[in-house]
């Protein structure tokens, strides 16, 4: 089953005119009754690969989202990146206090 892609971003890597771009995938419905969320990560020398898997399709995305965030964040070879001109990655899921 081929990919599709939902979302995808152009990022300008650190201190170079090289880009890279990141996709997230619809969730799909895997075999044992789990959500599946694809993440790819390519270009600028990159070929990261991943995936969040979750209880519903809705959490599979969530979690692929804070996955792609976290990588973004923590990579050695995205430090210093930016998006629009900007450094930062710029992917932060708004919370609701329980208050």
């Amino acid at each position: 089953m081929s990919r599709r892609w939902i979302a995808s971003r152009e990022y300008q890597a650190a201190g170079t005119r090289s880009k890279f771009t990141v996709r997230i995938g619809e969730p799909t419905l895997g075999s044992h009754r789990e959500w599946n969320c694809e993440i790819e990560i390519a270009g600028a020398g990159l070929d990261i690969n991943t995936s969040a898997i979750g209880e519903d399709s809705l959490q599979a995305l969530l979690l692929g989202l804070s996955k792609l965030s976290i990588i973004l964040e923590t990579e050695p070879r995205l430090r210093g990146l930016s998006w629009l001109g900007q450094p930062g990655a710029f992917i932060e899921l708004v919370g609701r206090s329980s208050a």
